[in-house]
């Protein structure tokens, strides 16, 4: 598993800097529909258990993406999607909580997914929006990668037994470490101006988010009763066990770009 695990980050990783840093908007905007279409897809299976629900999930999420791109308000799509998501409830009804599960699983599947996808491609868009990119993943995996092995090495006290036994405290604080550090080298490399405390600061803050949002994965697999999101990427899972605590990082460092650009 650990060897799987480190040579899919070995063979992505290259390709996702080629993407970032070489990739025009109409492509890098592209390979982020396509990223949600997989995620998407693993949600549905994951989670929906419908091939109707799961197949109007993939295709609602794909039309908020691109109306995003294309600089559309979204608001009409959204209220739009309203209206498909409350049919669907009452051509598909089954007496029971299992229904309302599913509607309001499919709902919370709107939110979740195309919301943080498409944020990823507006972060793009900002100014040096590219080099953002860049450290906003550095940042998150780095964390990532320091709570899987410092809690490996010196996890003694779990975090979220319930949620997910395997998570220490210790891992966590390692996690926080690794993307306040992963932020001030990245962060003197892209943006000099920066202080090392304030590029430390925007690294634990936003290393804190991306944990919540691994837990917040872990929460959706433990209620389901899966141990993966899918089968995706060898050593790691699915795509969602990859992005889960990038998604949710990434809407609060472009809120918090807007606010200081």
């Amino acid at each position: 598993m650990h060897r799987k695990r480190v040579i899919t980050a070995l063979v992505l990783i290259p390709l996702l800097l080629l993407l970032i840093l070489y990739g025009g908007r109409g492509t890098l905007w592209a390979v982020l529909l396509g990223a949600l279409t997989l995620a998407t897809h693993e949600y549905g299976a994951m989670v929906l258990r419908n091939r109707l629900f799961e197949g109007t999930l993939m295709v609602l999420s794909l039309g908020l993406g691109t109306v995003v791109y294309l600089g559309i308000t979204p608001w009409p799509f959204i209220y739009g999607s309203l209206l498909i998501v409350a049919g669907l409830a009452l051509v598909s009804y089954q007496p029971g909580l299992e229904h309302l599960f599913r509607i309001c699983a499919f709902l919370a599947g709107l939110l979740y997914l195309p919301f943080t996808f498409v944020h990823l491609g507006l972060i793009a868009d900002l100014p040096q929006g590219r080099f953002w990119l860049l450290f906003l993943m550095g940042v998150i995996f780095a964390g990532d990668t320091l709570a899987y092995y410092s809690g490996r090495a010196l996890g003694r006290h779990a975090l979220a037994r319930r949620i997910s036994p395997k998570k220490t405290v210790e891992g966590a604080i390692g996690g926080l470490v690794g993307s306040g550090a992963a932020a001030m080298v990245l962060g003197r490399l892209f943006f000099p101006s920066w202080t090392l405390f304030s590029l430390a600061e925007l690294g634990i803050f936003l290393g804190f988010i991306g944990q919540i949002g691994d837990l917040f994965e872990s929460v959706i697999k433990r209620a389901v009763g899966v141990k993966d999101s899918g089968r995706l990427l060898p050593g790691h899972g699915g795509l969602l066990d990859r992005v889960d605590a990038l998604l949710l990082a990434t809407p609060a460092l472009y809120y918090w770009l807007k606010a200081i650009l």
